[in-house]
């Protein structure tokens, strides 16, 4: 019994020291962080953005704030989210949403915008 005690606690103290990867932002320096540092990534224009519109095989890419994610395969991108189609700088949508940057959180940093 003394033993099943001590391994159950053991079991816990090394649970809680576990990294947590719920809610984690993905920001620059997050070990779980797939995006590469900002020095790193790709100049995209606005005119290539439009580009990225997740038609004809491209991917689907919006940007907010100077950055460019991929929403390639999101459901609420599929075929656009609210009115706002991929291919876009959706800054000033984002800023007057109800979920505001929160929704940015996982998705995977592939530019600056120009």
């Amino acid at each position: 019994m003394k033993r099943l005690v001590i391994a159950l606690g053991l079991s816990i103290v090394l649970l809680g020291c576990a990294p947590s990867t719920s809610n984690t932002p993905n920001t620059p320096g997050n070990p779980t962080n797939p995006n590469p540092p900002a020095e790193e990534l790709e100049i995209i224009s606005l005119e290539a953005l439009a580009t990225f519109n997740g038609e004809n095989g491209q991917p689907a890419y919006v940007a907010v704030d100077g950055l460019v994610y991929d929403v390639t395969g999101v459901s609420a991108w599929n075929g656009g989210h609210q009115g706002l189609t991929p291919g876009a700088d959706h800054t000033e949508a984002i800023e007057r949403s109800p979920h505001g940057r929160t929704v940015l959180r996982g998705l995977r940093v592939v530019g600056k915008l120009e």
